[in-house]
């Protein structure tokens, strides 16, 4: 669905996690880190990011919807936080 070019990128906290995605999910780029300090570099931008059944589990809510928006490219991005809530398109 990513095409050619596209890529998909998965954040866990969980090293024990990761390790299982991977196992699952080998042609993802899997990464372990914190949502409030996403382990994506400046010139990283991505078109979507998705949030799913881990917003409640933040200790700081907004410092992670903050990185979720920092990581978004300034076009076309949006962002999708769980329970089916609106896609934020600018940033």
């Amino acid at each position: 669905m990513v095409g050619v070019a596209g890529r998909v990128v998965g954040v866990d906290v969980s090293p024990g996690m990761i390790a299982m995605a991977k196992a699952v999910a080998p042609n993802i780029d899997w990464r372990e880190g914190d949502a409030a300090h996403l382990p994506v570099g400046v010139e990283e931008a991505f078109d979507i990011v998705s949030c799913h059944q881990g917003l409640q589990f933040f200790a700081d809510r907004p410092a992670a919807i903050g990185e979720m928006r920092r990581v978004l490219a300034p076009a076309a991005a949006r962002l999708r936080l769980p329970h089916g809530g609106p896609s934020r398109t600018s940033r």
